[in-house]
């Protein structure tokens, strides 16, 4: 065997004492190089960097406790098609969202395209823009991927709030009396549903208790098209429906289906009192 060049590491032995052979020349080298380098950074002095500047203050006080962990519930994926109106709610009684939740708010208007032709998805933009505020700004001069903030913020005129929503339009009591007796000319579920989908919420009690009967009558039928019926009602029935005590539960006989509108109608109204206590 040939010895080790002077100041070569010593091959360890086994356990019988025998030596190890020596390992690969390259290897042993690469190695060696590997550790100078480390050695070399960890006598480096430590470099110097200026923090960001921080955010600029945002006057609106916080949600409430519980709005933060309702939130954080939609972020999950609990009823997430209420995250739209959960955001309107907050930018519409001046309140901002918990800090924490800011990046997944970003990171989840980012993969929205702004001419999706989902008008909620399409406006999540700026639903989010509005609500996240100061905050939501500062982190989008941080992270590349949210740079669809700061662009939007350009190009907003002077004066006014960056992705401040449109008022979201109410459903009156004449078109209520509209709708309720448009229902009844609609040969099939089908055709409630292509109707009610452009009926914008909170829909009254009657309207909302007319258009369950007709989908649940349907059910048999076309369960596919009665079921898209009955969870938009989950989504655009007034909140007071939700109430514990304003919607007695359905029988265990009952579809399943009924079962999930009855969970989102009180989701639903848990979210918008959480909202007003804060």
């Amino acid at each position: 065997m040939v010895p080790p060049p002077p100041g070569a590491p010593v091959p360890p032995a086994d356990p019988a004492g025998a030596p190890v052979a020596p390992l690969d020349p390259a290897g042993t080298l690469l190695d060696h190089a590997a550790l100078l380098t480390v050695a070399r950074r960890a006598g480096q002095l430590a470099g110097t960097a200026e923090p960001p500047a921080p955010a600029a203050a945002d006057p609106r006080p916080a949600v409430s406790p519980a709005a933060g962990r309702r939130l954080r519930r939609i972020l999950g994926g609990e009823n997430a098609e209420l995250l739209h109106e959960w955001l309107t709610a907050v930018v519409t009684r001046g309140l901002r969202p918990p800090p924490q939740y800011l990046p997944a708010l970003l990171d989840r208007a980012r993969r929205v395209a702004a001419s999706n032709p989902d008008p909620d998805e399409a406006r999540l933009r700026s639903l989010v823009a509005a609500a996240g505020g100061p905050r939501a700004i500062w982190l989008a001069g941080l992270n590349p991927a949210w740079s669809w903030l700061i662009a939007a913020q350009q190009e907003t005129p002077s004066g006014q709030q960056a992705g401040a929503p449109p008022g979201a339009a109410r459903l009156s009591g004449a078109e209520a009396a509209m709708a309720l007796e448009m229902i009844g000319a609609q040969p099939d579920i089908t055709g409630v549903a292509q109707l009610m989908a452009g009926v914008p919420g909170p829909w009254p009690a009657a309207l909302t208790a007319r258009v369950l009967s007709v989908a649940t009558g349907a059910l048999a039928r076309t369960p596919l098209n009665a079921s898209r019926v009955i969870r938009l009602a989950g989504v655009r029935a007034d909140p007071a429906l939700g109430a514990p005590d304003g919607m007695a539960d359905f029988s265990p006989q009952a579809p399943q289906v009924l079962h999930t509108m009855l969970a989102v109608l009180r989701f639903r109204y848990d979210m918008l009192r959480e909202l007003d206590a804060g």
